[in-house]
């Protein structure tokens, strides 16, 4: 992988569980001397399996916690394409811990890479600490000649589903063709783990992955259907321990209506692709991506609309433009109305004269205000070699989210970081402006807005997302017991992305309540005279693959470098209700900030976080009440969204 591609749905890994003291502990019959001889299905297997065109059989396998006398469990398969069988029970021997569902099949009615659809319940003897619910997808591997690698490599568009938007490439490019249908070939973009390609010249997308689609050469006007099949995208969901899948939305439901909306155009070689991030719990992101094969100049454009975004009381209609790769730059506007053709002409000759007219030179989120709710024509203006090449137009319906946003700005407080100056000692932390809303729903839950965006004093351009919001939540509701919650950024100093919890907050994911965590003496925050602070090492920060204990800063680094002095660790984190500025104020001092910083050369510095890291290594405990509190250190942990297609 050639460019930074950091994922957008970023979430912190969940903490290890805690008990309270005493004599309870984990028996053969289960927690607290529960018997949990129920079933369930391992998270060892693979969501995936390979079917072998000599065999007409596969098993899954089903587990028990408990592993005395016979058990017999009902089973339900879900199949939707009515190919596959599975006896409607299973049983254990006695003594057995696994037992086999074998699912059979004849691989003579099977299509050739297609991704089956198979979800098996068990109904009965469940465990309570285990997962009855397990989701395969069966594809049966078809027979195709040899890779040939293309002349000329390509470029993959990212949309920001759930990789930020942006282009990766240059990627090369295979093909092979179907021996068994001469009407279907398929295209490799990646080459690795292809023959004579070394390590070291190995490119994949994503997370080095090769993605594969299958092209139908059957013309429908123009262009050929494609499907990708289900590949995993190199990312891993620890929360669910399930890695996260990619295919198109036509492989992911079976509803032959979304089976136009991918598709090869090879008048100008580009692949638009309505694609799917997914686990088994649900969806990430779903939408158009795009990969343009190499020698073919392509001046078009393509339009989607994305949502609204609110900051305080603006709020703005989002629509992704992408812009192919040989077009130089375009300009764009939102005129009110469903407009006709030559109405867009009009429009578009008037904003080709606008000298004052945004300009902007690769694919971008482009957020409009509208004044009032309705139907609005989006016009974009696409230019190359010094001219008008495309003209394209997109019809949106504007309509207000604010009503049902629980979220209410109350100003601009005093900010000042114990997260990310803990990693590095050189960053002095100092108070500086962000916003803070309320929830109107949830009282004392409250949130900060892009606290690590433009306004976090080290920040550069580059180092964050600008075209998207992050916030650090934060639930007042017990003035004594202050408490961080889960909070991504978009923050990446290339050590890895951060994201942020506390103590309490991890403990919170993990499916605890706050009284248990009272209980357990687990340190939080408090706020006293308008002001919140946290306790030393009581807040915790993610960065690439570590997770450590943060609010630690070390007040004395130069004497600790240069003197071998024992650190003196300080707790900054504060959140100030008393310095409370307007937004313009706010915006003023972001400059003045970066100025004195500039001027007391306080750089980042690696050589802090190694510092750090040699004290607080990967894996980090710390007693509390007799129990071991170990921080999980996957980065690859992701958050489902929920939402759907």
């Amino acid at each position: 992988m050639k460019i930074k591609n950091i994922l957008t749905a970023l979430a912190v890994v969940a903490l290890a569980g805690f008990t309270s003291c005493g004599d309870d502990e984990v028996s053969a019959d289960g927690l607290f001397g529960t018997n949990t001889g129920g079933a369930y299905f391992s998270t060892d297997q693979s969501s995936q399996i390979t079917l072998a065109k000599d065999a007409s059989s596969f098993d899954v396998t089903v587990a028990r916690t408990a592993t005395e006398g016979a058990m017999t469990v009902s089973v339900t398969m879900d199949d939707p394409s009515g190919l596959f069988t599975a006896p409607s029970t299973v049983t254990f021997a006695d003594g057995a811990a696994t037992a086999p569902i074998t699912v059979t099949y004849d691989p003579t009615k099977l299509q050739a890479d297609l991704s089956y659809q198979l979800a098996f319940v068990l109904n009965d003897n469940v465990s309570p600490y285990g997962d009855g619910e397990y989701a395969i997808s069966a594809v049966l591997p078809g027979d195709w000649t040899e890779w040939e690698l293309l002349p000329l490599p390509g470029v993959y568009t990212y949309t920001g589903l759930m990789f930020n938007p942006g282009e990766d490439g240059p990627c090369p490019v295979y093909t092979r063709e179907n021996l068994s249908n001469p009407n279907e070939m398929q295209y490799c973009f990646g080459n690795v783990g292809m023959p004579g390609v070394s390590a070291d010249d190995e490119f994949g997308l994503m997370y080095g992955i090769n993605m594969y689609v299958n092209v139908d050469l059957t013309d429908h006007d123009g262009v050929y259907y494609c499907t990708v099949p289900e590949i995993f995208t190199g990312v891993h969901n620890s929360t669910y321990d399930e890695d996260v899948m990619f295919c198109d939305t036509y492989t992911y439901t079976g509803n032959p209506g979304y089976q136009p909306k991918s598709y090869f155009d090879p008048k100008t070689g580009r692949f638009t692709l309505n694609v799917v991030y997914f686990i088994s719990a649900g969806v990430f992101g779903n939408g158009d991506e795009f990969f343009q094969l190499g020698g073919y100049a392509d001046y078009s454009m393509e339009l989607s609309r994305r949502g609204n975004y609110v900051e305080g009381e603006k709020e703005y209609a989002l629509v992704y433009a992408y812009m192919s790769p040989d077009l130089e730059s375009f300009k764009y506007t939102a005129v009110k109305g469903d407009l006709s053709s030559s109405a867009i002409e009009a429009a578009a000759q008037a904003l080709e004269a606008d000298a004052d007219a945004d300009v902007k030179t690769s694919s971008s989120m482009l957020a409009f205000e509208f004044p009032e709710e309705g139907k609005y024509t989006v016009i974009t203006v696409g230019y190359a070699e010094g001219e008008v090449k495309v003209v394209e137009s997109i019809v949106c319906d504007f309509t207000t989210v604010q009503a049902s946003n629980p979220w209410q700005s109350e100003g601009y407080v005093a900010y000042t970081d114990g997260y990310i100056c803990s990693l590095y000692p050189l960053c002095v932390p100092e108070p500086y402006y962000v916003e803070v809303q309320s929830n109107k729903e949830d009282d004392g839950a409250y949130r900060l807005v892009n606290p690590y965006g433009e306004a976090f004093p080290y920040n550069e351009p580059g180092d964050y997302d600008a075209n998207t919001n992050s916030y650090l939540y934060f639930n007042m509701a017990d003035p004594a017991y202050v408490y961080v919650e889960e909070s991504e950024s978009t923050t990446d100093w290339g050590d890895g992305l951060f994201s942020f919890s506390s103590l309490v907050g991890m403990q919170l994911a993990g499916g605890y309540t706050v009284d248990d965590c009272k209980a357990n003496g687990v340190a939080a925050g408090t706020l006293a005279n308008g002001v919140v602070t946290f306790p030393n090492k009581s807040l915790v920060v993610f960065y690439g693959s570590n997770g450590v204990y943060a609010n630690n800063w070390i007040s004395n680094y130069a004497d600790v470098k240069e003197n071998g002095a024992a650190p003196v660790y300080e707790s900054p984190a504060a959140i100030d209700f008393n310095a409370a500025v307007s937004a313009a104020e706010a915006k003023a001092s972001m400059t003045k900030a970066a100025v004195r910083i500039a001027k007391a050369n306080a750089k980042r510095s690696n050589a802090g976080l190694s510092l750090i890291n040699a004290n607080l290594r990967r894996a980090h405990k710390s007693a509390f009440n007799g129990h071991a509190l170990n921080i999980n250190n996957d980065v690859k942990s992701l958050r489902v969204s929920g939402s759907a297609l």
